[in-house]
């Protein structure tokens, strides 16, 4: 009767011993993404983004480098605009993506005012993703989703003055799209 019983244990212990390393192995998600852009406005690469907008407003758009205003690091992208109603400012990019089935664009926006974060095919200039942001305090996380379309998008975000906040700003900061 012993010998009948060790078989058994043996494929119990066996059991017991896979599902304990199934448990014990971190979940990950699989994933074919690629990075096609990662942006902190650290680096020289900071200084490749076109900021662009009302003409008259001069200071409206630059890369800051007061750390109290960056999602992280030191540096983020500035933007603001002043009266008249209906102006606007920019802080924007061509991205080129070589995969582009399917898309995820992030990005972290401080902001006074309503903020669009604008995932754009240049060779139209219709929309392929659009976020608004128009509340909150410290940095709001933006998330966009697209699928198929061009493989050059123009990432921008944008801020507009309106009646009830003609001095509207933001700051931009840890801009990233994968695609897949």
């Amino acid at each position: 009767m012993r010998r009948l019983f060790r078989p058994r244990l043996g494929r119990y212990l066996g059991l017991l011993a896979l599902i304990g390393t199934l448990l014990t192995v971190p979940a990950t998600a699989a994933s074919a993404a690629t990075r096609m852009l990662s942006e902190s406005f650290e680096g020289s690469s900071a200084y490749t983004w076109t900021f662009e907008g009302d003409p008259y407003c001069q200071y409206c758009g630059k890369v800051d480098d007061f750390s109290l205003w960056a999602h992280s690091g030191v540096k983020s992208a500035f933007i603001r605009t002043y009266s008249p109603v209906g102006s606007w400012f920019s802080v924007g990019k061509l991205v080129h993506l070589q995969r582009n089935n399917s898309c995820q664009a992030r990005a972290y926006v401080k902001l006074v005012g309503t903020v669009n974060v604008e995932v754009i095919d240049p060779s139209t200039w219709t929309y392929l993703a659009l976020g608004t942001i128009s509340r909150g305090e410290g940095y709001q996380f933006q998330s966009l989703n697209w699928w198929g379309g061009p493989s050059d998008v123009y990432f921008r975000v944008s801020i507009v003055s309106t009646p009830d906040r003609t001095d509207a700003w933001a700051n931009v900061d840890d801009i990233t799209i994968d695609c897949s």
